[in-house]
Order: C-alpha cells, then structure tokens, then sequence
C-alpha cells in the first residue's frame, strides 16, 4: 500500500486557506474572488472523506455549497471586469463606450458583495470554521487507522475514476465545433475532476502531479471562456440600451464584441488541443478504478 497524507494533514492546509481567504472578499480585490471561490471548492471536496456523522457532514456541506454560490457569483463579476480592461488595453476604439459596460459590471459586482455579506454567510464561515476547527483537533488527537487509510485511497481514487469517465462522455458529446453551450457540461465536469484529481494526488502520490496540471490547465481554460461568455452578453446587453441613431458606441461595442469573439476562439482551440491529453487520462483512470460497479453509490 502506498503511503497516504493524514486527513489531518489534508484538512489542515484547507481549513486554513478557507479561513485566510474569504476575509479578502470586502475588499475590492479581483484576486480575493478568485482564491476565496477556490479555498471555499476545495475545503467542500475533502468533506467525505473525513467520515463525519451524517448529520454534520449534511450541514457543513449545504452550508459550504451556498457559500461556495454566492462567491462565484463575486468571482464571476470580478473576472468580467478584468477582462474587459484586457480586452480594452489593445482595442482602443471601444474605449469610451465601454464606460457604460463597466458602470453596468461595477454595480453588478458591488451588488454581488453586498449580497454575500447580507446572507448570513459571515455566520456560515465562522460556524464552518470553529466545527472544521474540533474536527481537526479531533484527528491530530486520534490519527488514522490502516482501515482508515485504506478507506482514503479507496475513496479518492474511485471519485476520480468516477469523475473521469463522466468528463469523457462530456467530451465525447461536445465535438470539436465551438458552441458554448455544449461545452458547458464539460467544463462542469472538468471543475469536478479538478478538486478531486488534486485531493487525490494529495492524498495519494500514485497520481501524477503531470496529469493534475493538465486538468486544472483545462478547466481554467473553460472558466475563462465562459467568463468571455458572459461578458459578450453584458456588452450586447448595454449595446441593446443604446439610441437608434447613436451609431459610433454601437460600431464600437460590436469592435469589443468581436474582439472577445477571437478571444473564444482561440481558447476553444487551445482546448481542443487539450483533449487527447484528457481523454486518455479518463481511460486510465477509469481502468484503474477501485471496484468500478460500486464507486458510484459510496462516493461523491
């Protein structure tokens, strides 16, 4: 048997990402969205495994859910500013009339902060922290057990064998046309992957840390292309406000529009190259799968 990182171990370096990175969300910091979103993510995936009572387990991971919500939703507004000052660096011509996207974006974002912090989601944070707190006492007081450690690496690999095959069957279905609407089940599945891919390598050093880049490669790839998405929609949104007869910021925000257009694109083809690389780590995956017909039922 391969030797296991501690659960102690594992849920210490999230328990304290979680707990330095969510305090940066009342700042207005585009960076803090992003890390608290994936401190919230990855904090959420080790819960299984802890082997909690259930009603615990149930609570911490509904309460980490809505958390996990309402922080994309403040990640997602930040990415969209973001990108727009990206897009606006080399495309001049939209400039000014792009001020209107961003005041649009900026309330959008504004909105969102207030809403994560009107929610009772400081109360979540600090009741998920001080019980994430006892457990870890709990588990640096017990340590594992060789049941226990056995029942770690059996759990982290059948969620990525199970995980890898859902992601195959979303490639798969999607093809190689760019519609943003079938990449978005496989962009789903690739955030899944991603969490439990790096938990296991975590957990477990038979996974390479090669294959793990490559899946969060991927699914950063994705998220920004529905980050550009979603921008496009807001553009054409603010676009629709205009007056008939104002045609120069209408010339100018179809510039930015097909400025982003490109953008997508090219990501889309960077993805593609992806996913050989993708497919054949699904295979591996889900031939090496522990007990493959009853992973599905006992894992998340």
């Amino acid at each position: 048997m391969l030797e296991s990182t501690p659960r102690y171990d594992l849920l210490r370096s999230r328990l304290r990402g979680f707990t330095r990175a969510l305090p940066r969300l009342k700042a207005i910091d585009t960076r803090g969205a992003a890390q608290a979103w994936l401190a919230t993510r990855r904090l959420r995936e080790i819960l299984p495994i802890l082997q909690l009572n259930g009603d615990l387990a149930n609570k911490l991971n509904g309460k980490l859910r809505r958390i996990v919500r309402r922080v994309e939703l403040v990640r997602q507004c930040d990415a969209r500013l973001d990108l727009l000052d990206d897009v606006l660096a080399d495309e001049r011509r939209g400039r000014q009339a792009a001020a209107r996207v961003r005041d649009n974006l900026e309330e959008q974002a504004k909105r969102a902060r207030t809403d994560l912090f009107r929610k009772k989601t400081g109360h979540d944070i600090r009741r998920v922290a001080a019980r994430l707190t006892d457990q870890l006492d709990a588990l640096q007081a017990k340590g594992d057990s060789r049941n226990q450690v056995r029942d770690l690496q059996w759990a982290v690999r059948a969620r990525v064998a199970r995980r890898a095959e859902d992601l195959k069957i979303a490639i798969q279905a999607a093809g190689s046309v760019y519609l943003a609407s079938r990449l978005e089940d496989v962009r789903t599945a690739l955030r899944k992957l991603r969490f439990g891919a790096e938990l296991a390598a975590e957990a477990n050093p038979e996974l390479a840390a090669h294959d793990v880049r490559i899946i969060r490669r991927s699914h950063t790839l994705l998220a920004e292309l529905e980050d550009l998405q979603t921008l496009i929609d807001s553009i054409r949104q603010v676009q629709g406000t205009l007056a008939t007869p104002d045609l120069k910021p209408w010339r100018d925000l179809d510039a930015l529009v097909i400025a982003l257009e490109n953008r997508c694109r090219g990501l889309h083809a960077r993805y593609v190259r992806e996913r050989t690389a993708l497919l054949a780590f699904c295979d591996r995956s889900v031939a090496n799968a522990p007990v493959a017909a009853s992973a599905k039922r006992k894992v998340g």
